[in-house]
């Protein structure tokens, strides 16, 4: 049992020793071994040259240095990688710088990488050894790269009225706002431009197929920005029903400011913080995912855009299947109820995803107010129901006054009208609504010359079409006299009807009282004529039988 342990140590140290000197040899040739201080280095038209360290721990004798491949070529694209300096072969001790760069640019794509591995092989006495590292050329938006140093982008913030930012829809509208400092403190930067580009994955610039609502499009000029100053550029846009792509497309957004009284070669900016990849932002365009709104409408049209009554109109839009699967009964509605609109046309075929039809809606403007009215579109689809809907304005002008429908029926009369005696006035209301409804009947304007009594049935509640009387009793003062005015007033909701009535007051004493209460009655005067001549008559006989 001794001899077995003694035999199971003396394996174990031998095992140990072997591991031992081999982790010794691979760090030894590790650090031997030639090796470049960084993994790759990126390179521009404005920096086509760089630096390298090649080091290593032992003297080597380096006999290449050379690019793979040379000359890179894409289509009509080319550019050669090169090492400057030093020679191609050379003796290691340490470290050693390697300048490299690029030469022979023919037509390079906007945002295109161009990509070579240089590596360097050697002898070190025993073993060849070498290293690599890649080089990569990048064009950005600025023609010769970031070039003057006076211009910097400070800030690009883009939003979308979608749900994401950098995943945008058909008809999402995008703002892009993009603020340019002047960072040089004495000199003040002229005719300032800013460019925003669009480039797909064929390194193809579609900015202009999107449809800008700023006027300047995808160039806005910012003029002078005074030294240390800064100035903000907003692009406005919407991406279009009918653009082209793939779904899930990748695009990338690029902006850049340069001056175009220096040049752009000689004065530009298009690296900023903000952006994702430096010199670009990442954004994708994809097709809607959401049933509720995958028919959508664009290019809406009015003829004419602003109308007046009685005038044909003809709404023409075009309506597009956004969204990722094929509709095949799609009904487009238009609506207003204040215009008494409610049209619908069916796409007969459906609409398949990317598709799109054209439709029109006849109609013609009834007798209404004069303003502006929202005409409603949206769609009801095989996979849902649009849930908002298309605002459509349509300016209404020169309408004749329409009179608002009238709700209350009111008719008046009044007895006769006796100082200090009590004046009838009987109301009749009628409900010219379709529903039933409350009216309160009350008077005004009579302070002056009588007193209200009491009324006790002064709110009403009426159905459609019934009528009911109200009558109410004042009290003439006893100094009242002459024409005399009072006013009869119904109301019902946001709706009111008054009645002006008017009233001779006549005094009630003496002759006068009589000759009023006699007035206006023949029957009453002749009769008192009659009786007048005949007592006339009675004095003359009476007179002349005393005589005798």
């Amino acid at each position: 049992m001794q001899l077995q342990s003694c035999n199971i140590k003396m394996n174990s140290k031998i095992t140990l020793s072997i591991v031992g000197v081999f982790v010794i040899l691979v760090l030894a040739s590790l650090v031997s071994a030639l090796q470049f201080s960084s993994q790759s280095q990126t390179l521009s038209p404005s920096t086509n040259q760089t630096t390298l360290i090649l080091s290593s721990a032992e003297n080597v004798s380096v006999s290449s240095l050379a690019f793979s491949p040379a000359t890179v070529t894409e289509g009509s694209s080319s550019l050669t990688f090169n090492v400057v300096s030093p020679a191609t072969s050379f003796n290691l001790t340490n470290s050693q710088e390697i300048k490299v760069g690029v030469s022979n640019l023919v037509n390079l794509l906007t945002l295109k990488q161009y990509k070579s591995t240089l590596t360097a092989s050697g002898n070190n006495g025993t073993d060849n050894v070498n290293a690599s590292v890649d080089v990569v050329f990048q064009k950005g938006f600025c023609k010769a790269g970031r070039v003057g140093g006076n211009l910097s982008i400070d800030r690009v913030d883009i939003s979308s009225s979608g749900d994401d930012d950098n995943d945008w829809k058909p008809l999402d509208e995008i703002t892009v706002e993009v603020r340019v400092n002047n960072d040089n403190d004495d000199v003040d930067i002229k005719e300032v431009i800013v460019e925003l580009g669009m480039y797909d994955e064929n390194n193809k610039n579609k900015v202009s197929s999107f449809d800008f609502s700023n006027t300047d499009e995808e160039k806005i000029d910012l003029g002078t920005i005074n030294n240390g100053d800064d100035k903000t550029a907003t692009f406005e846009f919407k991406v279009p029903a009918d653009f082209n792509f793939d779904d899930g497309s990748s695009f990338k957004l690029v902006v850049k400011a340069y001056s175009d009284k220096t040049g752009e070669t000689k004065e530009c900016a298009d690296a900023s913080d903000d952006l994702d990849q430096n010199i670009y932002q990442e954004v994708s365009i994809s097709r809607q995912d959401d049933d509720d709104k995958f028919i959508a409408f664009d290019q809406t049209q009015l003829a004419p855009e602003e109308a007046t009554c009685s005038e044909s109109v003809t709404l023409s839009t075009r309506v597009f299947n956004v969204g990722d699967s094929d509709q095949s009964d799609v009904t487009v509605i238009l609506f207003n109820k204040a215009l008494g609109l409610n049209l619908k046309q069916d796409i007969k075929n459906g609409l398949d995803t990317d598709q799109d039809a054209t439709v029109n809606f006849d109609f013609t403007v009834p007798n209404v107010k004069d303003g502006t009215y929202n005409l409603e579109l949206s769609a009801d689809y095989e996979d849902g129901v649009s849930d908002e809907v298309a605002l459509v304005p349509l300016k209404v002008l020169g309408c004749a006054a329409v009179a608002p429908e009238r709700t209350i029926g009111l008719s008046v009369l009044a007895g006769a009208a006796q100082a200090g005696k009590t004046l009838e006035v009987r109301a009749t209301v009628t409900n010219l609504g379709k529903t039933s409804g409350t009216f309160i009947v009350g008077a005004s304007g009579y302070d002056s010359w009588a007193a209200l009594q009491p009324v006790s049935n002064r709110i009403l509640t009426l159905n459609a079409g019934e009528s009911k009387e109200v009558v109410m009793n004042l009290d003439v003062s006893k100094s009242a006299s002459g024409e005399k005015t009072l006013s009869v007033e119904v109301l019902s909701g946001d709706s009111t009807e008054s009645k002006d009535v008017s009233v001779d007051v006549v005094k009630s004493s003496g002759f006068a009282g009589l000759s009023e209460a006699l007035k206006g009655n023949a029957t009453l005067w002749i009769i008192g004529l009659i009786n007048i001549v005949l007592i006339i008559i009675i004095i003359v006989v009476a007179v002349r039988v005393a005589r005798k």
